[in-house]
């Protein structure tokens, strides 16, 4: 083997070489902690034949992330719990059918997803490369065939029609499984008129930067905005004669919903929300350009990861201080 080959042999190689002989030396098992990790790493840089040699140094930089046992992450082991991925029935929507078909296929498969046939960029002649991917390619479409007939035998089982769930839409979920989230958002007439989830306002109160105590301003912004009294839909602090009074009637509004939702509180604790409040009053009402124009856009980028259905979506509320540059998402 020549110098320029040996610097171009694919890391995924020289990791499986070198684990082979790793094995040999220590009952059959791979390295599992951090020091025999380190003491591997050091094995595969007795092995470079120069010191700038790029393919060894990925393979080096892939050992601790990826020496460690396979397992599903946590977001698509809730999915397979749900009880809509356990109890099909007749209505279940496709998403949860090839769920549950996936769920099966890693029951069958020691706990490992369908592989997505990706190739990581790596340091190697392309025709190795290419020979590689084939590889991958191969094994993603073997594991893709055995989640879609288990689809099939479900559609069946099912009383339904086992060709109705789009090959493609199952090659989607079988790509990003070890991506996927559940996420069951609340509406806002959930929010209002069953209220948010207290403990979660409670648990922030006591930091004065927290974002939450903008949401209580804007919760009492509301509440005053639709007053009776206020007939016009006045903002609060738009007159300048009003300002002080419009602040009270403000903090007065959050007391208020704290009360509703059993939420202790003290002067201390609101300290950030009357921070909060004199920012909303001074405002007025009023909209700035800047501020506008970041806000709708993230609104769109929102809409869009719903209508493509690719993405993960912002789960509930998003709040957003142009002051400080600030995003937080809280599930209320």
């Amino acid at each position: 083997m020549t110098i320029h080959e040996h610097g171009h042999l694919p890391y995924v190689l020289i990791l499986l070489q070198t684990l082979n002989e790793w094995k040999s030396t220590h009952d059959n098992q791979p390295p599992s902690n951090y020091s025999q990790k380190n003491e591997f790493k050091s094995l595969l840089r007795s092995k470079m034949w120069n010191a700038d040699e790029e393919n060894f140094e990925e393979a080096i930089a892939a050992v601790l992330p990826h020496f460690n046992p396979p397992s599903i992450p946590s977001e698509t082991r809730a999915i397979f719990q749900d009880e809509k991925c356990t109890s099909l029935t007749k209505e279940s929507t496709q998403f949860w059918v090839i769920a549950r078909a996936i769920k099966e296929f890693s029951e069958k498969n020691d706990g490992l997803l369908p592989l997505p046939g990706a190739l990581p960029d790596m340091k190697a002649e392309s025709k190795d490369y290419i020979r590689l991917q084939n590889i991958y390619k191969s094994k993603a479409r073997a594991d893709l065939a055995a989640v879609v007939g288990i689809v099939q035998d479900l559609l069946k089982g099912l009383g339904r029609d086992g060709g109705e769930i789009a090959e493609s839409e199952v090659e989607t979920f079988c790509k990003h499984a070890g991506y996927a989230k559940l996420i069951r958002g609340r509406s806002l007439n959930e929010e209002y008129e069953k209220s948010p989830k207290a403990q979660v306002i409670s648990n922030e109160l006591s930091d004065p930067t927290s974002l939450i105590h903008y949401y209580l301003g804007l919760r009492a912004y509301e509440a005053f905005i639709s007053e009776p009294s206020n007939a016009q839909r006045t903002a609060p602090g738009a007159e300048d004669s009003t300002v002080d009074a419009d602040t009270e009637k403000l903090k007065k509004h959050v007391t208020e919903l704290l009360d509703k939702l059993s939420i202790t509180y003290s002067s201390e604790l609101l300290e950030g929300t009357e921070k909060a409040i004199g920012e909303i009053v001074r405002a007025g009402g009023g909209e700035l350009h800047n501020i506008a124009s970041v806000t709708g856009g993230v609104v769109a980028q929102e809409v869009i990861k719903v209508i493509t259905k690719q993405y993960i979506p912002m789960n509930n509320t998003v709040l957003f201080d142009g002051i400080s540059s600030r995003t937080t998402v809280y599930q209320l």
